[in-house]
């Protein structure tokens, strides 16, 4: 036992000195990084003033080439004038004394308009918003955890819940991918799935006249079963979701809102414009909708659609532009261009450039617990490896 703890104390004595040492390498460090960037920017500011210069050389050729061929002409009209000048006055004939002054008109035309004619400087606008670069802050943050499990089938449709992340397997099985459990498994094809408004885990299927929702209790066992009278929803392109009161159904043309209590109903909508691949995601008891740059939000029986505006930002932390956004209470949708962060009393979305922060994957969901928050992402050039990334909650730096 003694000998296990001094060990555990030598492991954990090599460790703390390792670190210290990474971190005085990494102060000495700093200045030189420091430098570098400096010298960026001064070879960048060089490379520019010589560019100006050459510019100014062009341009001052180009004003002097100009008024050289101008002072040519001018002194070739004047020329021209004078002899015209002197032949009108030695000339008897009233006929070519008549061409001699309209020829003489014609070259004091010409001669006023080269007069007028010159090259004047034009300050460039861009001059206005002249930068020379920009710092930016490149992607640094790691996550504390991060492993993957394999797959035999493209994983679709990715759900959380406070007890993991679940996809549909097979048609008819729903797995939680972080244990690989077989949660549910049924004999008929399960069409979607997802969490209610209370944080539980849902699923749908069809029956020739009717829409079977399950709703599995909060350890995943027990079940509530609502059977509603089907309408015209394109199973395929179905999604549901599970309020306090109501359930919706929806396809990608129209929002049907049933009553739990009566199984009717009780409201319907058309979507106000095309959509496809429309994504479902519950705060609590208002369901916001994602598609493309179209977001929808269903809340007190109103359903209204909000815009989507694009960051301006150059680079992104996922401290600090994802995790500081998730715990003031909004929620994320994710495609494979955008992020994009909606709720929290905010009246629109706001979309996020995905590639800055998950490079080459594809954000399926994400999980918060009380120290963490887990991101599920899949490579897009490999659909069949899944990807779990922790990062803790609380970070300062």
């Amino acid at each position: 036992m003694a000998g296990n703890l001094n060990e555990e104390n030598g492991v954990l004595e090599q460790e703390f000195l390792e670190l210290t040492e990474e971190i005085r390498q990494n102060i000495n460090d700093i200045d030189k990084e420091a430098e570098i960037e400096i010298n960026k920017v001064n070879n960048e500011i060089i490379t520019l003033i010589n560019e100006v210069k050459a510019k100014q050389i062009s341009l001052k050729n180009e004003i002097l080439s100009f008024n050289e061929e101008k002072k040519r002409n001018l002194c070739h009209a004047l020329s021209d004038i004078k002899r015209l000048y002197e032949a009108k006055k030695k000339s008897n004939i009233p006929f070519l004394q008549s061409e001699l002054s309209l020829i003489i008109k014609k070259l004091k035309y010409s001669s006023e308009n080269l007069m007028r004619k010159k090259k004047i400087f034009d300050r460039s606008e861009i001059l206005d918003h002249f930068e020379i670069g920009k710092l930016n802050t490149p992607f640094f943050e790691k996550p504390i955890e991060n492993h993957s499990i394999e797959l035999n089938e493209k994983p679709g449709k990715v759900i959380s819940n406070r007890h993991g992340f679940y996809n549909i397997q097979n048609k008819n099985k729903i797995v939680n991918l972080e244990t690989q459990e077989i949660i549910i498994w049924t004999e008929n094809k399960i069409y979607d799935i997802s969490t209610t408004y209370d944080n539980g885990l849902s699923y749908l299927q069809f029956t020739e006249n009717h829409y079977v929702i399950q709703l599995l209790s909060k350890d995943n066992y027990g079940k509530t079963k609502y059977v509603l009278p089907r309408n015209a929803v394109n199973p395929n392109e179905a999604g549901f979701a599970v309020l306090k009161d109501d359930i919706i159904i929806n396809d990608m043309n129209k929002l049907l809102v049933f009553s739990k209590e009566t199984s009717n109903i009780v409201n319907a909508w058309k979507y106000d414009r095309e959509i496809s691949n429309l994504s479902n995601r519950l705060q609590g008891n208002i369901l916001y909708q994602f598609s493309g740059s179209s977001l929808f939000v269903f809340k007190d029986d109103e359903f209204a659609t909000q815009n989507v505006s694009k960051s301006e930002k150059e680079s992104y932390s996922i401290y600090y532009d994802v995790i500081e956004n998730l715990k003031k209470g909004k929620i994320l949708f994710c495609n494979s261009k955008n992020i994009v962060f909606v709720g929290a009393n905010n009246q629109n979305g706001i979309s996020l450039d995905k590639d800055k922060l998950f490079p080459a994957e594809k954000l399926l969901d994400y999980r918060i617990t009380k120290t963490e928050i887990i991101f599920c992402l899949i490579n897009q050039t490999d659909e069949f490896t899944i990807k779990f990334k922790h990062f803790p909650i609380e970070c300062n730096f």
